[in-house]
């Protein structure tokens, strides 16, 4: 009897223990898959427009109202300084007496993002559909 009582006691031993090999197995060659993959990744860039320097020989207007942002977030709407607070009235002025519904924004790389928001925001609140964005002007 007391064979087979310490036969038992050594299969409950085991059975407690976990093989954690597949699993690492399975981890080992999805790191491997990320190293061989991860330089292949092509990460594409947005080059954004340099925020009006010879601005008016660099491109054709197709829209009635535009949005210039200069580096030091300085905005000019339709070549007129103006405001975060007056854009918002402005644009609503804009809307009532163009059949147009888009916006041209021209946005300087060094300007702030916040920047951005606060005209798309004043856009949409204004009831403009559409704000395009100009990345490059064409040469």
């Amino acid at each position: 009897m007391r064979r087979r009582r310490f036969a038992t006691q050594i299969q409950f031993e085991d059975d407690n223990n976990v093989n954690l090999t597949p699993l690492i197995d399975v981890l080992f060659v999805i790191l491997v898959a990320f190293i061989i993959i991860a330089p292949m990744l092509d990460v594409d860039s947005v080059d954004l427009s340099d925020g009006g320097a010879n601005l008016k020989n660099e491109f054709h207007q197709t829209s009635d109202v535009q949005i210039v942002v200069k580096s030091n977030n300085q905005i000019l709407l339709n070549k007129k300084e103006i405001s975060l607070a007056e854009l918002e009235s402005a644009l609503q002025e804009c809307i009532q007496s163009s059949d147009q519904n888009k916006i041209e924004l021209f946005h300087d790389q060094n300007a702030s993002f916040g920047t951005y928001q606060s005209i798309k925001n004043a856009a949409e609140s204004s009831g403009y559909k559409e704000l395009q964005i100009v990345l490059k002007p064409s040469k």
